[in-house]
Order: C-alpha cells, then structure tokens, then sequence
C-alpha cells in the first residue's frame, strides 16, 4: 500500500511540476511577444489642399498674330517661280535668249567689276542669269553660271532660303559634268595621239616595204649592144 501511495504522490507531483512548466514557458512567450510587438502608431493626419481658385487653375494661352497671305511669300512660291522661267528659257529662240542674257547681264556685273550692298544683286537675279547662261552651253558661260549658282548657295540672306537646296543641286550636277567633260578631253586627246603615232608608223612601214620591193624586183634584160659607127 505505501508503494502504491509513494507512486501516486510522484505520479501527481511530476504532473504538477510539468504544469507549473507549461505556465511558465507560456508566460515567457506572451511577454516577448509584447516586448517584440511595435507600439500602436498614433493615426496619420490628412493633409487638406487649400481650394484653388478657377483663375490659377486654368491655363493662359496667347494666340500668335496671324500673318497675311498675301503679303507672305513661301519658298515653294519662289521655286515656282524660277522654274516658269526656266521652262520659259527653254521655249526662247536664239535671238530671244540672246536679248535675254543681256537684260540679265546689265543685272549682275562680271566679277571684277565690284558693287555695293545697297545695288548687289538679289537671289533671284543670280539664280535666273546662272539658268540663262546654262542654256547656252558653252563651257565659258557655264563656269560663270556655276561661279553664280555658289554665291547663292553661301549667301546668309534671307531671300536665299529658297534657293539654297536648288542651288547646291545644280552645283553638284554641274560639277560632275564639268569632270566628265575634263575626262572625255583628255581621252579624246589621247586618242588623237595614239592616231598621230599609228599614222607615222603607217607612213614608216610603207616606206620600208617601199625599199623592199624595190631591192626584189627584177633586174632589166640584156639587149645587144649598140654598134658604133
């Protein structure tokens, strides 16, 4: 009987001692968990926008003077311009075109000649001379209307816009001509050489067959001799 006492007494005592555990570790848990745990953040003000009036709100626009169409000349205007002239120049007989290169001319002195700002030639003055002085293909005039075509083409004025892409077209176009041209003169000079020296050859071969044929013809017959009186 005391054994079976002694067991019990032990048997409820260990129970105890595991409970008084299992309090103590629950309790050790609450408090770090409290202690870990971030305090209550106090609750974030609302910032209120103070009302705009409609005034600041809306945006100011400016709206840009409108310029007058007809007192506006674009550059696709002054482009089609110089074109009804070239096809205009086109059209023109010998004598027209003629008259033509020296109304022009009397516009634009030749280099050399100097003139001042105030009577210097416009764009337009410039670019209509250089297509008159193309028109007649001559190599001189078309070195002067190139010399034309590149004061447009560097001018700072304002009316040389419009001409300033056309300008360095025609200037590219004529460039590479001019080489062409200064090319197929100096073949033509080459070939007129080499004809020059085939020739003299010529000349020299018959010469010599010439000779030949003389020194292989046959020598005259011998007749009697002529009796002395």
């Amino acid at each position: 009987m005391r054994i079976e006492i002694d067991t019990a007494n032990r048997t409820r005592r260990l129970r105890n001692g595991r409970s008084r555990l299992a309090v103590a570790a629950c309790s050790a848990l609450l408090a770090a968990c409290q202690h870990s745990s971030p305090p209550a953040s106090a609750p974030a003000a609302v910032e209120v926008a103070a009302p705009t009036s409609a005034a600041a709100a809306a945006p100011v626009t400016e709206t840009a003077p409108v310029p007058n169409p007809a007192t506006v000349t674009t550059d696709e205007d002054a482009l089609a311009d110089l074109l009804r002239y070239a096809e205009r120049l086109r059209a023109m007989g010998a004598v027209e075109r003629k008259q033509e290169l020296i109304t022009q001319g009397t516009q634009v002195p030749k280099s050399g000649q100097g003139t001042s700002p105030a009577v210097a030639p416009s764009p337009k003055i410039l670019m209509q001379f250089a297509l008159a002085l193309l028109q007649t293909r001559e190599p001189v005039e078309t070195a002067r209307a190139l010399g034309l075509l590149q004061r447009v083409a560097s001018s700072t004025e304002a009316d040389a816009s419009a001409y300033t892409a056309l300008a360095h077209v025609l200037i590219d176009n004529l460039t590479t001509i001019r080489r062409l041209e200064d090319n197929l003169e100096r073949t033509t000079q080459q070939l007129r050489e080499s004809q020059r020296r085939i020739d003299a050859l010529n000349e020299r071969l018959d010469a010599m067959r010439a000779i030949e044929r003389s020194m292989n013809a046959p020598p005259p017959p011998h007749g009697p001799r002529p009796v002395r009186p």
